[in-house]
């Protein structure tokens, strides 16, 4: 059982460590338990980086403390769509993380390994292995994305799962620099995901 000392809420335009602020009526709100190992929110990890599109869609992403977000260990990321917005772009769940998985083995056809962990209707969990592609950070260096470049030159793992509830798809995912994390590591973010869910209304 993981360890609740907080529970994250979050939803589109708001985020809190206590209870449940929905700027938006009707929204679905995104929960889930402190992430293992990770301490307290704004004393051991800070938000590196948020944006939105406002009404539509949101990511907020967390860093450790000492971190940047152009240079991180480990990464927590949040999404957040309406769900006639990013069903009318990406289509289902299904679909939406096949195109993510066919533009990274266009891009760089050896830089992925996925492996599908659980899949049902409108809710995917999956793992992936991120390779060096320097093809790729070219890319990236001719169009002025430099922290883009130096990641894609970086090996690192990412852990997450996608889900929808009546009005809102969420993602939510974890990543770290390297080739992977051990076996019990895995097993204690794979259940953090499991945790992860809608709070009540």
């Amino acid at each position: 059982m993981l360890e609740l000392r907080h529970v994250f809420v979050v939803a589109l335009f708001a985020v809190t460590t206590s209870g449940c602020q929905d700027a938006t009526a009707g929204a679905d709100v995104l929960q889930y338990p402190v992430p293992p190992g990770w301490g307290a929110p704004g004393s051991d990890y800070v938000v590196g980086n948020k944006a939105e599109v406002p009404g539509d869609y949101r990511i907020v992403e967390w860093i450790k403390r000492g971190d940047t977000i152009h240079d991180w260990r480990e990464l927590i990321t949040t999404e957040d769509w309406r769900l006639e917005f990013v069903q009318e772009a990406e289509g289902t769940v299904a679909e939406y993380v096949a195109k993510q998985q066919r533009a990274e083995e266009d891009l760089c056809p050896e830089r992925t390994r996925w492996v599908v962990i659980r899949k049902a209707e409108g809710d995917i969990l999956y793992e992936a292995w991120f390779t060096p592609c320097p093809a790729l950070s070219a890319r990236y260096r001719s169009q002025g994305k430099h922290a883009l470049a130096k990641l894609a030159e970086t090996p690192y793992y990412e852990i997450a799962r996608i889900f929808e509830g009546r009005s809102n798809r969420f993602r939510l995912a974890y990543a770290a620099k390297g080739q992977g994390v051990s076996d019990t590591e895995r097993s204690r973010w794979l259940g953090w995901l499991a945790e992860a869910g809608i709070a009540p209304r």
